[in-house]
């Protein structure tokens, strides 16, 4: 009996064209309609007031919008590629899910996950979830992708964290690292060792500190919801085939130099 032919090679995922973001940033602004940034922001503020937490930098509340997420994904299908089908998507401080429900449109994820700490934004991000996946996305077109969608509860550095999502596919890391001290950010590499070559990392403002695993590829100024319109420095970084396991860090993460 002949052998089967080998299965074709996956083919990479174009970037988005201006009537497919349209069409999905439609179902975006439908899911999050009822929770603008400034209730986001104040679920944030009222917990870290209670448990005395509201001058820790890690928790500090700075979301994202569908544009800041689809911009992103478009600059590395076009210019750092291939960005194939599947593999997972992990937004490290994910709120109420707006990166994570963003990625998970602009993309056919395997999985799209969220990691967050406060109780009150994963509470939120519970019920949002629930309607996203349940009559949003019975109303979806069929062309639009449905990746599998987790918003945890619980914190993505730590056990049960993302790493515990490693695999052989390409994965995203998403942090909107802006207020993040140098031992989370530090943490958050060490968190991300088991992951496959060429896969991302993206950093807001702070740029990864361990430099020679993760390359850097580009620093591009981009508006987000909560930076008066100013471009907040992304670091787009790819895991370098060759990196060693283990590699020193400097004293310090590398700020990013003001946005031109």
């Amino acid at each position: 009996m002949a052998e089967a032919p080998p299965p074709p090679p996956p083919v990479p995922e174009p970037a988005l064209d201006g009537e497919a973001m349209a069409a999905r940033k439609t179902i975006w602004d439908q899911v999050f309609k009822e929770t603008p940034g400034r209730i986001s922001k104040q679920l944030s503020v009222d917990e870290r007031t209670e448990t005395q937490k509201l001058d820790d930098p890690n928790l500090i509340y700075g979301e994202v919008d569908f544009d800041v997420v689809v911009q992103i994904l478009n600059i590395i299908r076009s210019d750092y590629g291939p960005l194939f089908p599947g593999g997972t998507f992990i937004d490290v401080g994910s709120g109420v899910g707006k990166a994570v429900v963003a990625a998970s449109l602009a993309h056919p994820f395997t999985k799209c996950v969220g990691f967050e700490v406060l109780e009150k934004l994963s509470t939120k991000a519970g019920e949002i979830l629930t309607k996203f996946t349940g009559e949003v996305r019975d109303a979806m077109d069929a062309a639009i992708p449905r990746p599998e969608v987790l918003l945890n509860k619980g914190d993505a550095v730590g056990e049960g964290g993302m790493a515990s999502l490693v695999s052989e596919e390409q994965t995203i890391i998403f942090a909107v690292s802006t207020c993040y001290d140098d031992k989370f950010m530090k943490a958050i590499v060490e968190q991300s060792a088991g992951f496959p070559p060429d896969s991302f990392l993206i950093t807001f403002t702070k740029q990864c500190p361990d430099l020679k695993t993760w390359k850097t590829l580009m620093a591009v100024p981009i508006v987000c919801p909560w930076s008066d319109g100013e471009g907040v420095t992304v670091f787009i970084h790819k895991k370098n085939p060759a990196a060693e396991a283990s590699v020193p860090y400097p004293d310090e993460v590398v700020q990013a130099p003001p946005a031109p």
